[in-house]
Protein backbone atom coordinates (compact mmCIF):
# COMPACT_ATOMS: atom_id res chain seq x y z
CA UNK A 1 0.00 0.00 0.00
CA UNK A 2 1.38 3.41 -0.87
CA UNK A 3 1.98 5.90 1.88
CA UNK A 4 -0.20 8.54 0.20
CA UNK A 5 -3.18 6.18 0.11
CA UNK A 6 -2.60 4.88 3.61
CA UNK A 7 -2.67 8.46 4.92
CA UNK A 8 -6.05 9.08 3.32
CA UNK A 9 -7.80 5.80 4.18
CA UNK A 10 -8.01 4.92 7.87
CA UNK A 11 -6.42 1.61 8.78
CA UNK A 12 -9.75 0.38 10.16
CA UNK A 13 -11.30 0.80 6.69
CA UNK A 14 -8.51 -1.03 4.82
CA UNK A 15 -8.38 -3.74 7.48
CA UNK A 16 -12.17 -4.26 7.53
CA UNK A 17 -12.86 -7.91 6.57
CA UNK A 18 -15.17 -6.93 3.68
CA UNK A 19 -12.60 -4.51 2.21
CA UNK A 20 -9.80 -7.07 2.65
CA UNK A 21 -11.91 -9.70 0.85
CA UNK A 22 -12.72 -7.23 -1.93
CA UNK A 23 -9.05 -6.36 -2.46
CA UNK A 24 -8.05 -10.05 -2.41
CA UNK A 25 -10.74 -10.91 -4.96
CA UNK A 26 -9.59 -8.02 -7.13
CA UNK A 27 -5.98 -9.11 -6.96
CA UNK A 28 -6.95 -12.62 -8.08
CA UNK A 29 -9.26 -11.64 -10.93
CA UNK A 30 -8.12 -8.11 -11.78
CA UNK A 31 -11.66 -6.81 -11.36
CA UNK A 32 -14.41 -6.29 -8.81
CA UNK A 33 -18.02 -5.41 -9.53
CA UNK A 34 -19.48 -2.06 -8.58
CA UNK A 35 -22.04 -3.97 -6.51
CA UNK A 36 -19.29 -5.78 -4.56
CA UNK A 37 -17.55 -2.44 -3.98
CA UNK A 38 -20.81 -0.87 -2.73
CA UNK A 39 -21.47 -3.79 -0.40
CA UNK A 40 -17.95 -3.82 1.05
CA UNK A 41 -17.72 -0.07 1.55
CA UNK A 42 -21.17 0.05 3.14
CA UNK A 43 -20.18 -2.73 5.57
CA UNK A 44 -17.02 -0.79 6.43
CA UNK A 45 -19.04 2.43 6.88
CA UNK A 46 -16.79 4.18 4.36
CA UNK A 47 -17.27 7.93 4.00
CA UNK A 48 -17.47 9.44 0.51
CA UNK A 49 -13.93 10.83 0.92
CA UNK A 50 -12.61 7.42 1.92
CA UNK A 51 -14.48 5.74 -0.94
CA UNK A 52 -12.44 7.80 -3.38
CA UNK A 53 -9.25 6.71 -1.62
CA UNK A 54 -10.40 3.05 -1.69
CA UNK A 55 -10.97 3.37 -5.44
CA UNK A 56 -7.49 4.85 -5.83
CA UNK A 57 -6.04 2.02 -3.73
CA UNK A 58 -7.77 -0.60 -5.91
CA UNK A 59 -6.39 1.10 -9.00
CA UNK A 60 -2.87 1.12 -7.54
CA UNK A 61 -3.28 -2.61 -6.90
CA UNK A 62 -4.20 -3.13 -10.58
CA UNK A 63 -7.88 -3.78 -9.83
CA UNK A 64 -10.59 -2.40 -12.12
CA UNK A 65 -14.15 -1.76 -10.98
CA UNK A 66 -16.60 -3.21 -13.50
CA UNK A 67 -20.00 -1.61 -13.90
CA UNK A 68 -22.52 -3.97 -15.44
CA UNK A 69 -25.37 -2.81 -17.64
CA UNK A 70 -27.72 -3.66 -14.76
CA UNK A 71 -25.77 -1.36 -12.42
CA UNK A 72 -25.90 1.53 -14.86
CA UNK A 73 -29.64 1.42 -15.48
CA UNK A 74 -31.28 4.41 -13.94
CA UNK A 75 -34.84 4.31 -12.67
CA UNK A 76 -37.29 5.64 -15.21
CA UNK A 77 -40.17 7.89 -14.34
CA UNK A 78 -43.53 6.70 -15.59
CA UNK A 79 -46.26 9.19 -16.30
CA UNK A 80 -49.54 8.35 -14.60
Amino acid sequence: MSSSTSRKVPVDVLSHPDIVALVEQGRLTGTVTADALRTATAAAATTPQHLKAVLRFLSEEGVSVVVSAEDSKSPKLVAA
